[in-house]
């Protein structure tokens, strides 16, 4: 059997369910995102993979729905519903996907040196450059070697407000 391992959805004892777990970024006591410091490194300047651990919670805070509707003329009726979902994670799998193989805009400008935005171990905001020329292979490390490894990198929140519908009813007269 094969298959992806992680990302996963665990139940946990004490811990909500269901919930995502995976390899998370190494983070500083701030919760800062830390970069690799070492020159000798290919993630030199580039975040660094951490522990396995719990990185993102499915369950929303809340779902509402509110529905409006008026009358227009005395035989129309027009009504809208709208849903709220605030809160909740998902992992995007065609996110990590189209990173890695540098179909996605977040990979467009692939020639143009980067920051990475995160922080060195002092606390200092990153100010290591990759990138460009002498360092081509910067996009691709952090991509396909650091990104696409770190499922933390692509859990996104679930959150929406949307219109799930629109109805315009007409009453029809008893005369006819």
């Amino acid at each position: 059997m094969g298959g992806y391992t992680t990302p996963n959805i665990r139940a946990s004892a004490g811990d909500t369910y269901p919930a995502i777990y995976g390899e998370q970024y190494v983070k500083d006591d701030q919760g800062r995102i830390l970069v690799d410091e070492d020159p000798a490194s290919a993630n030199y300047g580039l975040p660094m993979v951490g522990e396995f651990g719990k990185i993102g919670d499915v369950s929303p805070d809340f779902i509402m729905g509110l529905r409006n509707g008026f009358t227009i003329f005395k035989y129309v009726t027009l009504s809208a519903f709208m849903e709220w979902k605030n809160g909740g994670d998902i992992y995007s799998g065609s996110n990590r996907l189209m990173n890695l193989y540098g179909s996605s805009a977040t990979t467009e400008d692939r020639e143009t040196p980067f920051i990475y935005p995160g922080y060195l171990s002092n606390g200092t905001p990153n100010n290591i450059e990759r990138g460009g020329v002498g360092d081509e292979d910067a996009y691709f490390q952090l991509y396909a070697n650091t990104l696409s490894s770190l499922p933390e990198a692509n859990i996104m929140d679930a959150s929406y407000l949307q219109l799930s519908e629109v109805a315009l009813t007409f009453k029809l007269p008893k005369n006819i």
